[in-house]
Order: structure tokens, then C-alpha cells, then sequence
């Protein structure tokens, strides 16, 4: 396995644990350590990853930062407890986006696995619906998260450490259905 593969992988699984380790860091005065850690941990993937490649690495790094640095100087949980909301805002923004160009997020993706021949109009179609759905779930997934920062820190790392995942597993799971089911009718 490569430094870079590793550096995502560890950073993929700091972020997935981010809220438990900030509920358990809030309740043990350890919350600035945890804080500097995951910000070191995102500089660390762009210095071995490189800026260009990694854009949104670059926005969260910034925003863990100053989220740190907030919490260095105030004390409070607050812009620490923003960081899930600014990960469903660049999801957003990355899926979102995507839907301006010849491709979306989801297009891309699937091209990946899907044959050049099967690549039809409806394919394009279905992979542009599946990153609208994405988009709609990014908007609530991070309304919920944002309104979440104004309660108990156990409900906020229950939403944003739990049932989020569990959500973004059912909608995995909803679309792969889906898929099989098209691909049963000879759809895509």
C-alpha cells in the first residue's frame, strides 16, 4: 500500500470518528487535542497528496484549523462541533457542482465500472438523478448537523456519529436496489 493510499485511509477513518472523539475529548477536557490532531492529520494527507489533488482536503484543513484555533482561544464547542456541517456543505458543493458540467459526480464514478457500450442516454440520466438525490440528502444531512451544534454534545455526536452513517448506508443501500432492479428490467 502506497503513503498516499495510507494518509486516506487514515484520514477517512479520523474523520468517521471525529464525533465520538470529540463527545468522549469534550466530557475529558481533551477536546484542543483532539482538534489539533485531526488538523495535523489533514495536513499531513496534503502534504503527501498535494493540494491539487485534493481541493476539499485543503477547505476542511482550514475550517478544522480554525475550528481548533477557535476553540484554543474561546473554549467553546461551537465551531468544533461545525465541522460535519462544512463536510455536507463541500459534499454538496463537489456533487452540486457537478451538475453544471458535461458529467456529474455520479457519471464519473460509474464510468469507472460501466462499459463504454452501456453507457446509454438513460444511464447518464439515472447517474444525473442518483447526484441530485445526493444533494438533497447533503442539504438535510447538514441541516440536521448544523441544528444539532445548539444541543446536548451527547445528541450533536449521536447524529453526527451515528445515524448519519446509518443514513448514508441507506441510501447506499436504496440506490443499489434500484440499480439491480433497473438492470434486471435491462435498463442499464
Amino acid at each position: 500500500m502506497s503513503l498516499r493510499a495510507a494518509a486516506g485511509i487514515a484520514l477517512t477513518a479520523a474523520t468517521a470518528c471525529y464525533p465520538l472523539a470529540l463527545w468522549w475529548a469534550l466530557r475529558n477536557g481533551m477536546a484542543g487535542a483532539v482538534l489539533w490532531t485531526m488538523a495535523g492529520l489533514m495536513l499531513l494527507r496534503l502534504v503527501i497528496c498535494g493540494v491539487r489533488k485534493s481541493p476539499a482536503a485543503l477547505f476542511l484543513l482550514i475550517v478544522m484549523s480554525a475550528a481548533a484555533a477557535a476553540f484554543t482561544l474561546s473554549g467553546s464547542a461551537l465551531p468544533a462541533k461545525l465541522y460535519p456541517v462544512f463536510v455536507s456543505l463541500s459534499l454538496l458543493a463537489l456533487f452540486g457542482l457537478s451538475l453544471t458540467g458535461e458529467k456529474c459526480a455520479v457519471q464519473r464514478l460509474a464510468e469507472l465500472r460501466v462499459p463504454e457500450e452501456q453507457r446509454t442516454d438513460f444511464f447518464r440520466l439515472y447517474c444525473r438523478r442518483v447526484t441530485e438525490a445526493w444533494c438533497v440528502f447533503f442539504v438535510l444531512n447538514g441541516s440536521v448537523a448544523l441544528s444539532t451544534c445548539f444541543m446536548s454534545d451527547r445528541a450533536w455526536a449521536l447524529w453526527n456519529g451515528l445515524i448519519s452513517y446509518i443514513l448514508i448506508g441507506c441510501m447506499f443501500a436504496c440506490e443499489f436496489a434500484v440499480r439491480i432492479w433497473l438492470r434486471r428490467r435491462e435498463r442499464i
